[in-house]
């Protein structure tokens, strides 16, 4: 402005003077959001005055949720509303989104369901924003359930005819929302305290012979069963007595039944039968030979003795390390084992998940161990919680071909070609037709038929039938059904020519008949091996000559024709065995010369600012068996579960045991099995222990790692390598003719007219037939630890037989590379196999 004489200045905010505002220029060193508003200035002097144009100063607030979004439950049809309050300048936008997903359209500050179906079910989160910044609320679950409606019967209770003296059970099968209660009635009369699905009566009189009904009810109405009627009898009779041997048998829990196993008896026990011809059925025992069914007579007053052999299972051995605080190795809740263990005989096949595992015996019979746990009608407020915990192995089926363990549900087929089930069934994997949507099936129920293999996801079921044709049902999430569509949970049709499948937590992986393989779902850690992180609801080609494929939670695997194994996905916890813990979006090689692998993982529910309640990976490895069965693995061992002795994990591969068949990964345990000859029936800890009382040691100089005679070499190391147990001996192998001493390395090769490069070799004495694992291993640096740089070696080892008792093993380094290597270290790891 001018102005004679010079004016004065006086700046205002909405029309007010602003305090010391008296300069020609107004600065607002910190802005706030009051300071937003209409701004001028007055310019006077003794000639006059002159108030400038209005100055409007708009201030940007990033958005400020005020009010979160609150869980709601609704029953089908009604109508459902969240909201959300936010201050913020410029006005937010608004992006409901259902688990992650952006809902189209659901765009401003309240997101309604005009009528709620069971598809809405899910965490609702709302993203705000403006110029200024950007927000996500909490979730908020929106919980689902039928609409209310009064009883129905399913299944109506079945007459049936028992001796006196026998049990009778009534069973009814019945639908209703809320969940019905149950009251049976005797020839029309309630019973007391007979308020279940099912009633039992035990012994059976004369007094027990009527008509028995249920009456079935809710707040919506109720319906009384058709009646059943129960027939007692005194017909003609006749006893029958098993005696089971041998007697370790029966004190392990031997026992038998007759018609179908509804009451077991003891060994000795007699039973009073009907006339007539009968079957004996005996209760499996994981480490003997079950007897099989017998058929016999019942004759009129007469007493018949059975004998009835269980006989020690022989042939493969299983294994297990690792976490056991579930009875997931089957030997009760205990510390981890970071040495494998010997768990079972005659294993034929085995399956791991994060707390539980199964395995099927050479006469088919199905095991299960651990503790299941499931959590249906979830929501924020209200959870149903399900634990079935088996302490040890307890058989499950017979004439089992196939298993596989998801995340909290379970899968075999048959010989016959039947797909069974058992577990959670929230999401319907294992079938959504009633009555079953929604529950935990404790007890295995037949979902399919005419099934070659099957594979169990986090909650979702893959199956391939004997057409090559592909089928999917349950949790689709993440698209991992792969019908690219994220809302169905029924049995689907995805492909055909399909020859082997996988299922990881919520991806899916499989082979078609020309070795092509495919993937769908969830792919946020690269787990598909497709180059990118974007999920696929439809499936994706992926590579091709693949023969066999494996999934983890959130990594995979596959074997191309040529033995090669591929590994893609999450590499946290160095599960790739890449030394990195880099996650790989393509396929990297892990290693030549594969037969099988496996793939493991754990996780936990967790929070994620924008996509609210999720599922995160906690614990994951991988291993796999090599053409000459020896066993590898690779990423977490928190818990011991690699196996190696250790609880460090390993970011490359070691070598656990030789002569292994088959192996599993669970989330924090692992298993394998080891086949004839490779293992002795006594058992390598037996033999070692015999031996420390040959030698006059005693318990606490007796232990594995004792050194009775403060020579610095332990009981284990001078059992290995024939060493004096008597006395002290720390003595080193004399090369070549030695018998006796801890194991001799040296360079090899390293004479000046010699133009090969020096290498370590390492030669030891292997006592035959002892069960140890004898693992020579090099490193080139042994900072730290000294435990992660070891590598086992895999060069051919030169055996040298010297006695029946004995021989001398040889094993070189490999070459230094270009440029060659300063130092090399070798050594030779002892793991007795079954340490307690």
């Amino acid at each position: 402005p001018t102005g004679l004489p010079a004016p004065t200045y006086q700046w205002r905010k909405d029309g007010t003077n602003i305090s010391g505002a008296t300069s020609a220029t107004y600065t607002i060193s910190y802005l706030a959001a009051t300071h937003a508003g209409d701004y001028t200035v007055v310019v006077k002097n003794s000639s006059g005055a002159v108030t400038s144009q209005i100055a409007r100063l708009t201030v940007n607030t990033p958005p400020q949720i005020t009010a979160q979004p609150q869980a709601l439950s609704r029953t089908v049809g009604q109508s459902a509303t969240f909201g959300v309050s936010v201050t913020g300048s410029p006005a937010p936008t608004y992006q409901w989104r259902k688990n992650g997903t952006n809902i189209a359209g659901a765009t401003s500050n309240t997101y309604s369901i005009a009528s709620v179906t069971a598809a809405d079910g899910g965490s609702y989160t709302v993203f705000v924003a403006n110029a200024a910044g950007a927000s996500t609320s909490n979730g908020a679950y929106l919980t689902v359930s039928a609409a209310p409606f009064a009883p129905q019967v399913i299944e109506h209770p079945q007459s049936v005819s028992r001796l006196a003296g026998q049990s009778a059970s009534f069973s009814v099968i019945a639908s209703g929302s809320p969940s019905p209660s149950y009251q049976w009635l005797k020839n029309g009369v309630n019973i007391a305290t007979a308020t279940a699905s099912t009633f039992t009566i035990s012994p059976v009189s004369s007094i027990d012979d009527a008509e028995y009904s249920v009456r079935i009810s809710n707040s919506q109405g109720a319906v009384t069963s058709a009646a059943a009627r129960l027939t007692v009898s005194s017909d003609p009779s006749g006893e029958v007595s098993v005696v089971i041997f041998p007697s370790e048998a029966r004190e392990s829990g031997a026992k038998w039944s007759v018609d179908g196993g509804a009451s077991w008896h003891p060994s000795g026990s007699t039973v009073v039968l009907a006339t007539g011809f009968h079957s004996l059925i005996f209760f499996g025992l994981p480490e003997y030979n079950t007897p099989p069914p017998q058929s016999i007579q019942i004759r009129q007053e007469t007493l018949l003795e059975i004998p009835a052999t269980y006989s020690t299972a022989t042939g493969a051995i299983l294994m297990g390390s690792g976490r056991n605080s579930d009875s997931q190795l089957g030997t009760g809740p205990s510390v981890p084992e970071v040495l494998p263990v010997q768990l079972f005989a005659g294993v034929a096949q085995v399956a791991a998940s994060d707390d539980h595992s199964l395995f099927i015996k050479n006469d088919g019979s199905l095991w299960a161990m651990g503790t299941y746990r499931s959590t249906i009608n979830s929501s924020a407020s209200s959870t149903t919680s399900v634990t079935i915990a088996r302490t040890t192995a307890e058989q499950i089926a017979t004439d089992v071909t196939q298993i596989s363990v998801g995340g909290s549900h379970s899968l075999f087929i048959k010989s016959d070609g039947a797909l069974w089930a058992f577990g959670n069934n929230f999401y319907g994997q294992i079938g959504n037709e009633a009555p079953r949507r929604n529950t935990n099936q404790s007890l295995p129920l037949q979902i399919a038929s005419g099934v070659a293999q099957a594979a169990a996801g986090g909650n979702h079921t893959l199956f391939v039938k004997t057409d090559g044709s592909l089928w999917a049902m349950g949790r689709n999430n993440k698209g991992q059904l792969g019908d690219g569509n994220s809302g169905a949970t029924t049995a689907l049709r995805i492909a055909r020519d399909v020859t082997q499948v996988a299922a990881g937590f919520d991806h899916s992986l499989f082979i078609k008949n020309d070795g092509s393989l495919w993937a769908m779902g969830h792919n946020s850690s690269g787990q598909l091996g497709i180059g990118s992180t974007i999920d696929q609801s439809l499936p994706v080609q992926v590579a091709t000559g693949v023969s066999k494929v494996m999934a983890g939670h959130s990594h995979s695997l596959f074997i191309k024709n040529d033995g090669s194994l591929w590994a893609m996905g999450s590499n946290r916890f160095q599960q790739l065995g890449d030394g990195t813990a880099v996650n790989r979006t393509s396929p990297i090689k892990m290693s030549d010369g594969v037969s099988s692998a496996a793939a493991g993982g754990s996780n936990r529910l967790g929070y994620d600012s924008t996509f609210g309640w999720i599922d995160v990976e906690t614990s994951s490895h991988t291993v796999f068996i090599r053409n000459d069965g020896s066993l590898w693995a690779t990423g977490s061992n928190a818990s011991g579960q690699l196996g190696d002795g250790t609880s460090v994990a390993r970011p490359s591969p070691v070598q656990i045991a030789t002569g292994v068949s088959q192996a599993a990964a669970g989330g924090s345990h692992g298993l394998f099995v080891l086949s004839p000859p490779h293992h002795d029936p006594v058992s390598p800890l037996k033999k070692f222990v015999a031996f420390m009382s040959t030698a006059g040691l005693a318990q606490g100089n007796s232990g594995v790692l004792a050194t009775p005679f403060d020579d610095g070499v332990s009981n284990l190391l001078k059992y290995a390598f024939n060493m004096n147990l008597a006395g002290p001996d720390s003595t080193r192998l004399v090369a070549g003719d030695g018998l006796s001493g801890l194991p001799a390395i040296a360079l090899e090769n390293a004479g000046p007219a010699n133009q090969t490069a020096p290498r370590l070799r390492i030669e030891y004495l292997r006592r035959k037939d002892s069960g140890l694992l004898y693992i020579p291993e090099f490193s080139s640096d042994l900072a730290g630890s000294g435990l992660e740089p070891w590598t086992a070696s895999a060069a051919t080892a030169e055996i040298v037989p010297i006695n029946e008792d004995w021989e001398r093993v040889i094993v070189r380094d490999e070459p230094p590379g270009p440029g060659g290597v300063t130092k090399r270290f070798g050594r030779v790891r002892i793991v007795l196999p079954d340490e307690e």
